[in-house]
């Protein structure tokens, strides 16, 4: 009877561990398109900022030749939709680093021994 009990704690202990085992291969695929995704980003971000920093230097170099205000006003509306944009890739770019970071403490906690006894061994059936 002790064996059969025992039996049934480690049935539901591979159990628990088959579950745990798929649930971390679904967490590596989604890192994975997380940090896919925050490199495609951050590249984005330096090429925006790369364009804002010609497009302030070319105004600055436009504004010593004497332009129309039209063309000037242009060109801000152009430097605030890049600074908008920066500012979305960058926020963007912070929660995929937050999720990455708080991914990683998630896994570095699980690798501690686990806590509380699962259901299976809490209440043996029959007693």
């Amino acid at each position: 009877m002790t064996e059969n009990l025992v039996l049934e704690i480690l049935h539901g202990l591979q159990t628990d561990i088959t579950v745990l085992k798929t649930d971390i291969t679904g967490l590596k695929t989604d890192m994975a398109e997380l940090r896919r995704q925050g490199n495609i980003h951050a590249r984005a971000l330096d090429i925006l900022s790369q364009d804002t920093r010609m497009i302030r230097a070319a105004v600055n170099d436009i504004a010593s030749v004497g332009v129309a205000a039209g063309e000037v006003e242009a060109m801000h509306n152009d430097i605030n939709r890049l600074r908008t944009e920066v500012t979305e890739l960058t926020v963007r770019v912070d929660e995929l680093e937050g999720r990455d970071r708080q991914w990683s403490s998630t896994q570095h906690h699980r690798s501690r021994p686990a806590g509380p006894v699962s259901r299976s061994q809490a209440a043996p059936p029959g007693r």
